[in-house]
């Protein structure tokens, strides 16, 4: 089967996480960051997916610093 073909459950990440629309920058960074992954999906306190957070959200926000290229 190709890479192309595959379905997308062999290739996602599960259990899914998730942010709440309350939670603050600092505390949704430092959950990626623990977490090894560079988006959260942003819920209401219903569950609700109200939508997607990325690191470069957070850059834009000024949050986090760019990955260092080692020099």
């Amino acid at each position: 089967m190709s890479a192309l073909t595959t379905p997308v459950s062999e290739h996602m990440a599960a259990p899914v996480h998730s942010a709440r629309e309350t939670d603050t920058l600092v505390q949704t960074e430092k959950w990626m960051s623990e977490l090894g992954i560079s988006a959260l999906p942003v819920v209401d306190a219903s569950g609700r997916l109200l939508g997607v957070v990325s690191r470069t959200d957070l850059l834009k926000a000024g949050r986090v610093r760019a990955p260092s290229n080692g020099s």
